[in-house]
């Protein structure tokens, strides 16, 4: 089954739902910047997007329909035929990967809540957090154009789209670069635009291709979606985590900090400031760190739900 052209993101979903009140205190000029830069957030989106039909119908992309068993849900999922990286994913979430039963038992999650799935590959993770949480909604950004496409297609098909959206763009500190992101297509969740990572961390095996996405802000969604608040945020952006984090406002820097951040860290796969990884790693409720395992073992953050105070440990 193929996966048909993507729909326009620049939806009402991305219009600001902030009221201005009486327009003769309002400064002109501030309204006129904050929506200069939202056309431009949506116009990076629209591009982005746009991307897929190129490496889709120049690149031999085929999709393929998986479908997987967990947490009790059945889930299916589209995927590049080549890829193993969904099956992984579907895997490891059913083992317990991000405490998503134990967040429901401890009631972590409210309804109404917003959850931030920020690398969100074809939405395994999204789709499932959906179907689990049935009253929150879920905003994923993914870098990787064909892993959109397929991405907007599993939260159609399982029955969330009302409920999940997914954004077109690679995740920097700063709105106005264009990264060149590697990726290939056996797994879908090592795209990067660390060379360094891209040679440590993916299969090797198939062939390595690039695509060059324009970027968005932790800051600009939070705009743009009116969070202030996120209980969960699933951080998985293979590198970006050490730009990211360390450049967020004071205002999406506490939203992180009141959040259980779950994903996984890259610091065994690319040349990091240690300040920056300590500084980094603590905002991490809970992390596996990826990479060979060094000498004193694969680092490795846990989350005790009992007492809800993170830990140290090894696999």
């Amino acid at each position: 089954m193929s996966v048909g052209p993507a729909p326009d993101p620049v939806s009402p979903n991305l219009r600001s739902k902030r009221v201005l009140g009486d327009v003769s205190t309002v400064d002109v000029n501030s309204v006129q910047k904050e929506q200069h830069h939202r056309e431009h957030f949506a116009a990076r989106l629209l591009h982005n997007s746009n991307l897929m039909h190129k490496i889709i119908f120049e690149a031999d992309m085929k999709y393929e329909e998986r479908v997987f068993s967990a947490l009790g849900f059945e889930l299916h999922i589209f995927e590049e035929h080549r890829a193993w990286t969904s099956q992984l994913v579907a895997r490891n979430l059913d083992k317990g990967e991000y405490y998503l039963q134990a967040m429901k038992a401890k009631n972590k999650i409210p309804p109404g809540s917003t959850i931030l799935d920020l690398g969100t590959n074809v939405a395994v993770t999204a789709v499932l957090v959906a179907k689990l949480f049935p009253d929150v909604k879920v905003i994923g950004v993914e870098a990787i154009p064909y892993n959109y496409v397929a991405a907007l297609k599993n939260v159609e098909v399982n029955g969330v789209a009302d409920r999940v959206t997914i954004l077109c763009a690679a995740l920097s500190s700063d709105p106005t670069k264009t990264l060149t992101m590697s990726y290939n297509t056996g797994n879908t969740g090592s795209s990067t635009s660390s060379d360094e990572f891209y040679k440590r961390g993916s299969d090797l095996r198939f062939e390595k291709r690039t695509v060059n996405v324009k970027t968005i802000t932790v800051d600009e969604i939070i705009d743009h979606f009116g969070i202030t608040s996120a209980p969960f945020i699933k951080l998985d952006c293979e590198g970006c985590e050490y730009d990211v984090i360390p450049n967020l406002s004071a205002r999406a820097l506490d939203i992180f900090r009141h959040a259980l951040v779950f994903g996984e860290t890259h610091c065994d796969r690319m040349t990091v400031d240690p300040a920056i990884i300590k500084f980094t790693h603590d905002v991490y409720t809970a992390y596996d760190q990826e990479g060979p395992r060094q000498a004193c073992g694969r680092l490795v953050k846990k989350w005790d739900p009992e007492s809800g105070k993170s830990y140290m440990s090894n696999p």
